[in-house]
């Protein structure tokens, strides 16, 4: 998986790529690869935001916000590639949510429209896994 076995076994350096977003002040804690459409989720507990970053059609890096309005507490997010969803743990409102993926990035905007998918039986969600055969 990117190339992955070619630089273990041929001992060639591996391509790492890298960005940055914000500053010092964020606080990035959870983090998941959407591997169908290339799009690498994170949460911003400092700025209450889960944010997409990802290429448009015409190959530019993109940076989008999925949703706004976390709490601070949002500890992991999870995507199921099958369905096209996101999912995060928020210790502070004690729930897991849920929310569909944007197709494409372009012209894309924060969608608010989210579900709460459990809130029972959980004292701090910090962690969640899709296991997106099983669902």
């Amino acid at each position: 998986v990117n190339n992955t076995e070619k630089w273990i076994y041929d001992n060639e350096s591996p391509n790492i790529h890298s960005f940055q977003y914000g500053n010092t002040l964020h606080k990035h804690l959870g983090c998941s690869y959407d591997h169908e459409r290339a799009y690498l989720l994170f949460s911003d507990n400092s700025a209450n935001t889960i944010s997409l970053l990802g290429e448009t059609n015409t190959g530019i890096t993109q940076g989008t916000f999925v949703n706004i309005g976390t709490s601070s507490g949002v500890g992991h997010v999870a995507v199921d590639w099958i369905s096209s969803n996101v999912y995060w743990s928020d210790s502070l409102f004690g729930w897991i949510g849920l929310q569909a993926l944007p197709r494409n990035l372009e012209g894309s905007a924060s969608n608010r429209k989210f579900r709460v998918v459990v809130d029972k039986f959980l004292d701090i969600p910090s962690g969640l896994a899709v296991h997106a055969n099983k669902r």
